[in-house]
């Protein structure tokens, strides 16, 4: 973790009605949670509960790297041949953002 990272209680507006605070369970970063989340398995987007590893696909593990790249195809046959071109140029990691930010507004699963 860089040091003075971490994010203060403070610093933290919640943006969405139902969610509630937790702690990272590796690094202590406060992560926005849905009310009733097990909290023992919350991890923040920066670490993803392996904060030594170096990668990116190291940090999502195997089983995050299989759920990731199930959705990379999906997305990419909804683009215009342009937007294509430009899905194929983006990181491995920017992908798996996007991903993440459609899963997060409900877009898919």
């Amino acid at each position: 973790m860089a040091e003075g990272k971490r994010t203060e209680l403070a610093d933290v507006k919640m943006e969405k009605e139902g969610t509630e605070l937790a702690a990272c369970g590796c690094c202590g970063n406060f992560v926005e949670v849905p009310v009733g989340t097990c909290w023992e398995d919350v991890y923040c987007k920066d670490c993803m509960g392996n904060p030594e590893a170096r990668s990116f696909r190291k940090k999502i593990g195997w089983a995050g790297q299989m759920f990731y790249e199930a959705r990379f195809d999906v997305v990419r046959k909804q683009l215009s041949p342009e937007s294509q071109a430009k899905w194929d140029k983006c990181s491995y990691a920017k992908k798996c953002s996007i991903i993440g930010h459609f899963i997060e507004k409900g877009l898919m699963i």
